[in-house]
């Protein structure tokens, strides 16, 4: 028998075994718990459930949830919410739940409905559905049912790694060139640093970048919550995490990017730089790219994903979109 208990990251400890089933599953740092207490600071909180066979973590679900007004945090059972399930930083292609492989497939629709029923009761009558972003073709079946809204959205760009040879192979001779020309100049005048486990990384210029990057791209109905600078601070100083940066001689940062590591899929989760008018430079977007990229291959990893958006100067670079979905449940259907 498999239960579901909810969390909440910001005031709940860390459940027993969430750690070593994080390591087990290979879960991108964004699913660390101390990540996800400081993510929940903000107007949609974060709420964790967890599934237990015995003591044993054998599934999860991330999500955020959201009242009616994006300048404070949503009130339970006084106003009507939205749960939706994604957390910051982790919507590559892949859905915010994970089972491990002693679950069968098709048991994983019994259990989603379990967690959108126990969310139901947490968050009271006021919940008007579930929201499930960027669904794989693949993972449709653990969501999808009678009475949800299913359509096609934007999906996750992937790229197969061979070698870095072979990836520069692959591209346009123009991209090719522009590429190499771009690094020399970069490297003669940026102060350029990759690696992981950093904490020399500011962290409130990293939020006010990713943050103002974040809200330029989102629009109204997929708002995003500002994160705090104590999420990056955490997130640059986990050791599962890489993080690229490009400063100035004077100490200014002009770009960073982040990649999230995995045994054989890693991949590229928040970006930002300045903007040019701002002093900002915007061919960094792609040289970022080829740094990633031969990290990756350096890494022993067999694809890189790269999230979504940016869909046309991301093939350029070799990157395959993949399909997704989007499922809306509502309240009627939600359970």
């Amino acid at each position: 028998m498999i239960g579901v208990e909810l969390q909440d990251p910001l005031r709940d400890p860390e459940p027993s075994g969430w750690a070593d089933f994080r390591r087990r599953e290979n879960l991108a740092a964004t699913w660390d718990y101390q990540a996800l207490h400081h993510a929940s600071t903000s107007w949609a909180p974060v709420m964790l459930a967890v599934f237990r066979q015995g003591e044993k973590i054998v599934g999860a679900v991330g999500a955020v949830y959201r009242g009616v007004r994006v300048s404070r945090p949503p009130r339970r059972r006084r106003e009507p919410l939205v749960v939706d399930v994604r957390l910051p930083g982790e919507g590559n292609g892949r859905p915010t739940w994970h089972f491990s492989a002693d679950v069968p497939p098709d048991a994983r629709a019994g259990l989603m409905r379990a967690y959108e029923r126990a969310a139901v009761r947490r968050l009271g009558v006021g919940t008007t559905g579930f929201v499930y972003r960027h669904v794989p073709v693949d993972e449709v079946t653990a969501v999808a049912r009678r009475g949800v809204l299913l359509r096609e959205t934007a999906g996750d760009t992937e790229l197969t790694l061979g070698t870095v040879d072979d990836w520069l192979a692959g591209l346009g001779a123009g991209r090719r060139k522009a590429l190499r020309r771009r690094r020399r100049r970069i490297d003669e005048d940026l102060t350029v640093v990759i690696g992981r486990a950093r904490t020399d990384v500011d962290a409130d210029q990293l939020a006010r970048m990713v943050n103002r990057h974040v809200a330029a791209r989102t629009g109204r109905i997929d708002r995003r919550a500002p994160l705090p600078p104590s999420y990056f601070a955490a997130l640059t100083a986990h050791d599962d995490v890489s993080t690229l940066t490009y400063t100035q001689a004077d100490g200014r940062l002009l770009a960073t990017g982040m990649f999230l590591h995995h045994p054989t899929r890693p991949q590229l989760s928040w970006w930002a730089s300045v903007p040019p008018e701002e002093g900002g430079r915007g061919h960094l977007y792609f040289d970022c790219y080829g740094r990633f990229v031969e990290y990756a291959v350096a890494a022993g990893a067999q694809a890189l994903s790269a999230g979504r958006g940016a869909d046309e100067h991301k093939r350029e670079l070799g990157f395959a979109v993949v399909p997704a979905r989007l499922v809306i449940v509502p309240r009627w259907a939600a359970g």
